[in-house]
């Protein structure tokens, strides 16, 4: 380095550096993890026999949720690798 050079880096630039791939296999884990823990959560409640409203609604938005939130995943990582 010369005598009075800056070193900088930007968000940007290391966000740049992420392979599209990565992006994806980050998705189908984070995916498979969550089906896993929803099954999980299925099965307990259906175990326990919890039958409630508020059983009903806490399911709802969890699953609601979690679709919304795939969904977005996947359309950001779609429009990233553009």
């Amino acid at each position: 380095m010369t005598e009075g050079a800056v070193s900088s880096f930007s968000f940007n630039e290391i966000i740049a550096q992420i392979p599209v791939s990565v992006l994806w296999l980050t998705l189908v884990v984070f995916t498979a993890l969550a089906l896993i823990l929803g099954l999980a959560l299925v099965f307990h409640w259906n175990r326990y026999k919890l039958y409630s409203p508020a059983t009903d609604t806490t399911r709802t938005v969890y699953f609601v949720g979690l679709l919304i939130l795939l969904v977005l995943c996947g359309i950001f990582s779609i429009l990233y690798s553009m």
